[in-house]
């Protein structure tokens, strides 16, 4: 198994501009503070696509309105 790399939260703000260049799309590193973890930072894959929604809500034999009864009720929350 693949040891975490970690950096302090110190260090990522000082060296975010760097950290950020050198990882990799979907690579990690651990930001601690005084030893625990504060969070993860992964840096964003390059391609990333939106799931085919409507497809999903026919493979579980709802119709293209169920979805738009969401959106719906979403944006009446405001």
């Amino acid at each position: 198994m693949k040891k975490d790399k970690t950096i302090t939260s110190r260090e990522f703000q000082h060296r975010f501009a760097n950290l950020s260049s050198a990882l990799k799309p979907g690579e990690s590193i651990v930001v601690t503070r005084h030893g625990k973890t504060l969070g993860l930072f992964t840096k964003a894959p390059k391609h990333q696509t939106a799931p085919d929604y409507l497809a999903n809500l026919e493979k579980l034999g709802h119709s293209a309105q169920v979805g738009q009864n969401v959106i719906d009720q979403i944006c009446d929350l405001s």
